[in-house]
């Protein structure tokens, strides 16, 4: 089986994935060691931190497999009767995306996504060893 190549890299999808968790757990992680240096006493105001990128990692892998079972189950949050209630009537009629090659047009798609923040979880979590 030969998998597809992305036909663009989404610069905005990639930013978020990569730095937003980095910048959010270092600026929550630095925030709380320094109001509250009990609660970073053990590990050291920077591991704390770390630490924080890493759960920061973690939730942006769940979030985008998250966002790959709903569009293959259900078409996603932008097709119609996803919010509606009747889900069982909805998924009676209506079976998942079956368009050849559409998940890999833009790197990374949710799946990637999953697979990098997985990644840069790992890489974080050798970082404060």
């Amino acid at each position: 089986m030969r998998l597809p190549g992305a036909t663009r890299i989404d610069l905005n999808t990639l930013a978020t994935l990569v730095l937003l968790p980095a910048v959010t757990g270092l600026v929550v992680g630095g925030t709380v060691a320094w109001s509250v240096p009990t609660a970073a006493a053990e590990l050291g105001g920077f591991l704390f931190a770390l630490s924080l990128v890493k759960l920061c990692y973690l939730g942006t892998a769940a979030a985008h497999l998250g966002r790959w079972i709903a569009e293959k189950t259900d078409g996603g949050p932008g097709s119609a009767g996803w919010w509606s209630g009747d889900a069982d009537e909805y998924l009676s009629h209506h079976r998942a995306r079956e368009q050849e090659g559409c998940d890999w047009a833009a790197f990374p798609n949710p799946l990637d996504g999953c697979a990098l923040a997985i990644a840069l979880t790992t890489l974080v979590h050798m970082l404060t060893r």
